[in-house]
This record gives C-alpha cells, sequence and structure tokens, in this order.
C-alpha cells in the first residue's frame, strides 16, 4: 500500500513539475507581446 502511494506521489509531484514547466514557457513566451498591446 505504501509503495503505490509512494509511486503515486512522484507520479504526480513530476507532472505538476511538468506542467509548471509548461505555464512558465507559456508566460515567457507570450507575456511581452501582451504586455505591449496592453
Amino acid at each position: 500500500m505504501e509503495e503505490g502511494e509512494e509511486g503515486i506521489d512522484k507520479r504526480v509531484s513530476t507532472t505538476i513539475g511538468f506542467i509548471a514547466g509548461q505555464l512558465m514557457m507559456f508566460i515567457s513566451i507570450y507575456y511581452v507581446p501582451l504586455h505591449l498591446a496592453l
């Protein structure tokens, strides 16, 4: 049971890290044009 929970925690943290990285890349690409447009 504990091993399975650890696996889920690893998967969740990896997914969150991946999403955070994609979000930061998205913001860095689109922040400047948006800022200039506003």
